[in-house]
């Protein structure tokens, strides 16, 4: 949730490579990793893209998006039509958004249970 990986590789250097031999660890199933992104969170990256893991058969990835307003003020702002104000005034509750998320927690126990059918159909807190 609100994942800064992105800055983790480029610090360590971990290439689309070690991510490829860690996943190649899990042959009974696939590593399931799902990417929560909040859209007004800007420490969180989607990641498929950015990690070139598209093509890996071990690891079961995605990117799913909070689509909630993280407080009254971007509600608001959305409202009038004010999207780049909107952005500005939740970037602080944003990152802690997931904690409050329903969807959030049911995206979480679908990915336990290895539901793939309703982590693809998801879609997270959207008013």
């Amino acid at each position: 949730m609100g994942s800064p990986v992105l800055f983790f590789n480029m610090m360590l250097n971990i290439s689309p490579e070690k991510i490829r031999i860690f996943a190649d660890k899990y042959e009974t199933e696939p590593l399931r990793w799902i990417n929560i992104i909040h859209a007004s969170d800007i420490i969180a990256y989607p990641l498929k893209a950015s990690l070139n893991i598209k093509s890996l058969s071990n690891l079961f990835f995605r990117d799913k998006y909070i689509w909630a307003d993280a407080n009254v003020a971007e509600k608001g702002a959305r409202f009038f039509g004010q999207a780049h104000a909107a952005r500005a005034l939740s970037v602080a509750d944003a990152h802690s958004y997931y904690w409050r998320s329903p969807g959030t927690a049911r995206l979480i126990a679908a990915n336990i249970l290895g539901d793939y059918t309703a982590i693809d159909s998801a879609t997270i807190d959207k008013e």
